[in-house]
């Protein structure tokens, strides 16, 4: 490779000196000289030893015992045995994935992308710009609802993870994210800190910033909950516990179930799972690591 490179800088160097003279690599590598004879033909030597006509693929030196040779590159090779493939992980909304219970991407409708089709009914809400395409934003008359289903029936482990983005923060009462009616609950409480509630109480330590995306995770794995604020952890807490049975009053979002203290505000990517998501895991879809 030095070789070649300092054949290439002779020939820009001395192309002026030695007018008449040209040069090319062909594909394979080899040089060959184009030189004027005195009748105006050219004549065609491929670079060898001490002037020699015959090809030695393995010499890149220049001749020196007639007229310095000089080279300009005019074909190039591409090598395209090497091929860069980008990794490929699941989609956001994996259907193949059971332990999915409920994926919201919120792409203008309330549509579940799990494979349980846990579809929301949301009325009083429209579809803004989001973190990733468009996001669900509550009016103060906003109900968003799905009825209980057996996919739903988590005991022991669960995770909740969404983004949310409030327009303002609870001076009194609470903001709901999703409920089930007492068995399991995300909410904000003032001054804007976002509270689990199953199978205990748990709180960030900090308040939601109005106006700005924040990732937001929940996970329990029968031993441990853990809040998580954009893929970090930020409170734990060890207790052993259940979610109990369903109370028919269904599944709300950006809401109580089954009614009252509506969100101000926009979620966005919203999934809930049956099993406790990794830290890896939640950093990942926080974007964070």
């Amino acid at each position: 490779m030095l070789a070649d490179a300092m054949n290439r800088r002779s020939c820009i160097v001395l192309v002026a000196a030695a007018l008449g003279f040209s040069c090319r690599f062909d594909a394979e590598g080899l040089g060959v000289s184009e030189s004027l004879l005195p009748d105006g033909a050219l004549a065609d030597s491929a670079l060898g030893d001490a002037g020699l006509d015959s090809v030695v693929p393995d010499d890149t030196s220049i001749d020196d015992t007639f007229v310095a040779d000089t080279f300009v590159v005019d074909t190039f090779v591409a090598d395209t045995s090497v091929v860069d493939t980008p990794e490929v992980g699941p989609p956001f909304c994996d259907a193949t994935d059971t332990t999915l219970v409920a994926c919201y991407r919120f792409e203008g409708n309330a549509k579940d992308q799990s494979a349980f089709k846990n579809d929301l009914s949301a009325s009083g809400v429209s579809y803004v710009a989001g973190v990733s395409g468009k996001a669900l934003s509550l009016s103060p008359t906003a109900k968003v609802t799905a009825p209980d289903t057996a996919s739903w029936a988590v005991t022991t482990a669960m995770t909740i993870e969404l983004w949310v983005r409030p327009r303002s923060l609870p001076a009194t009462g609470r903001m709901g994210l999703v409920d089930d009616d007492g068995r399991f609950g995300f909410f904000v409480y003032p001054p804007g800190v976002v509270r689990a509630m199953s199978p205990a109480a748990l709180d960030t330590p900090l308040p939601l910033v109005v106006g700005a995306w924040t990732h937001v995770a929940f996970t329990y794995d029968g031993a441990k909950m853990t809040l998580y604020v954009n893929g970090a952890a930020v409170a734990t807490q060890a207790i052993v516990g259940t979610f109990g049975a369903p109370s028919g009053n269904g599944i709300a979002v950006g809401m109580n179930s089954p009614s009252g203290d509506v969100l101000d505000g926009e979620l966005d990517s919203l999934r809930v799972f049956r099993i406790a998501r990794s830290a890896k895991q939640i950093c990942e879809a926080a974007g964070t690591c």
